[in-house]
């Protein structure tokens, strides 16, 4: 089950990775280590309008966690 939901991270990191904008150009891996606060998203590049977010994304030693994931109705 790890491998599966590995894989569906990897799947939607690599998706949403080409609409990602940052405040600063990252140079480095070691640049992105830490904690990210994601304040919005949207669910296409077509998308006008964006969902605001509650999630954190922390980077450490090579692995991604992501605490506070909304559900619906939370």
């Amino acid at each position: 089950m790890k491998k599966i939901t590995l894989a569906l991270l990897l799947l939607g990191l690599s998706v949403f990775g080409t609409a990602i904008y940052a405040d600063v150009t990252l140079k480095t891996k070691e640049e992105v280590q830490g904690t990210w606060k994601l304040q919005s998203a949207t669910n296409s590049l077509t998308d006008k309008q964006p969902t605001d977010r509650e999630d954190t994304w922390v980077f450490k030693d090579g692995k991604v966690t992501i605490l506070h994931i909304p559900r619906e109705g939370t």
